[in-house]
């Protein structure tokens, strides 16, 4: 599940700011989500046996073999990212001079990243958690 929230004041809609002729538009904006990462193929993070080709009575036929093609890690989890933007909003003299500040932050989770096996397991790589 990634959730997200916003919202959005327009402190130039309220009472106390009346009088204050030279603000044309003052707004402040929050918002917070997460998302996961699409980059990964569908079952790449799974193990995999391979189609291999067997000789029966002097014939060529197809069988998954026992022979694994990658490695799955069931420890793995969903890689995801949450952030938070802190923004505001304005415009001054009559609406002459306008612009928006923004502040960012992210914060990455459970990176998906490939680590190295050594030679002697028969594989390069496995698909494993980095961070927290």
């Amino acid at each position: 599940m990634f959730p997200s929230v916003s919202a959005n004041w327009n402190v130039t809609n309220e009472k106390f700011m009346d009088n204050v002729s030279y603000l044309n538009n003052l707004a402040l904006r929050v918002s917070y989500g997460s998302n996961g990462n699409q980059a990964i193929a569908p079952y790449g993070t799974l193990a995999r046996i391979t189609n291999g080709r067997y000789y029966y009575q002097g014939g060529a036929s197809y069988a998954f073999t026992e022979q694994v093609s990658s490695l799955g890690n069931d420890d793995l989890k969903w890689e995801s990212v949450a952030g938070l933007n802190l923004g505001l909003d304005f415009s001054v003299l009559n609406k002459r001079v306008s612009g928006s500040v923004d502040w960012y932050s992210k914060h990455t989770k459970n990176l998906i990243f490939p680590l190295s096996l050594p030679s002697t397991s028969g594989f390069t790589t496995i698909s494993s958690n980095l961070g927290m």
